[in-house]
């Protein structure tokens, strides 16, 4: 029985503007309260709700990202990378 995990198709994330306008390719994934798909570079601070779909048709890998359990995190240094994964610091304040 295989019980892996996949995002709906229709589920909404976050994205850099960056991965947004297909300028650089996804090599940051957050997943906290919400879910963010990044660039990894802080050069811009827009960022917009999408479907997953349109992340997953330009890159099939990033289904394997539905595994991460909130406050954590995996990085990579180009798309087709192994992933590193983290956990998220707690927030103080």
């Amino acid at each position: 029985m295989n019980n892996r995990k996949f995002f709906n198709p229709n589920y909404g994330v976050f994205c850099c503007n960056h991965v947004f306008k297909q300028k650089r390719e996804v090599l940051v994934v957050i997943r906290d309260d919400d879910w963010q798909f990044l660039c990894g570079e802080d050069d811009d601070d827009e960022c917009h709700l999408i479907c997953v779909e349109h992340l997953l048709a330009r890159d099939p890998s990033l289904n394997t990202m539905a595994e991460l359990n909130n406050q954590t995190g995996a990085m990579r240094i180009h798309m087709n990378a192994d992933w590193e994964y983290f956990e998220l610091e707690p927030c103080r304040g």
